[in-house]
């Protein structure tokens, strides 16, 4: 697209001219918010799910958000040698498969080293669904409206994201059937970043 020329709010332009390159930039930035369901759940987790006492979960916090420093710096890597769209669209098939599988498998568990593996592993992969997502929404806009589209793009992404965790919650009748709401909504969400991964064109150094 060319240029386009300010005579308008930034804010208009986006929700005008780029208002399909927002839709589609949200189907990504939702799932990439998938962090909520994992890194983000796994305090509530652990203590309605797996009983563990406060002293313990918090050494195993602690290990699975090296895991997500560790996960969203690989990815984060990995798209600039292979490309954000087949960045995403890998993210987004580990996901689907992984997160229901994980979420499962931490709800019944009941070892600590066991529940500990779990959990680095949902926080990796929870972390790598938004690894790429800021550059590549920086990619998806002009410079001229670039900050307000990418601001946008993320905030509401974001914020959709973040209300995951009440609906799982309002969707389990007790506190067993956690594990499986997750990994019910974390298909859901995967799903839409999936579809949105085969629509995005390859944005990698497309500044424009």
């Amino acid at each position: 697209m060319e240029q386009p020329k300010l005579e308008e709010s930034p804010v208009r332009i986006v929700f005008s001219k780029y208002l399909s390159v927002l839709l589609v930039n949200l189907m990504i930035v939702f799932g990439g918010a998938g962090y909520y369901l994992t890194a983000g759940y796994l305090p509530t987790f652990l203590k309605m799910v797996n009983k563990i006492p406060p002293s313990t979960a918090s050494f195993i916090l602690m290990g699975a958000s090296v895991a997500a420093i560790v996960s969203a710096l690989g990815f984060g890597y990995l798209s600039d040698v292979i490309g954000r769209k087949k960045s995403f669209v890998l993210i987004g098939i580990m996901n689907i498969i992984g997160m229901p599988l994980l979420a499962l498998g931490l709800g019944n568990s009941t070892d600590v080293t066991s529940i500990t593996l779990y959990a680095m592993g949902l926080a990796a992969l929870g972390n790598a669904g938004y690894a790429p997502v800021m550059i590549f929404l920086n990619e998806r806009f002009p410079t001229a409206i670039r900050s307000s589209g990418t601001g946008i793009s993320w905030n509401i992404g974001f914020a959709l994201g973040g209300i995951m965790p009440t609906f799982v919650s309002l969707a389990s009748s007790w506190t067993g059937s956690i594990p499986h709401a997750l990994a019910y909504f974390s298909i859901a969400i995967y799903i839409i970043y999936l579809i949105g991964s085969f629509i995005i064109p390859e944005t990698k150094g497309n500044f424009q």
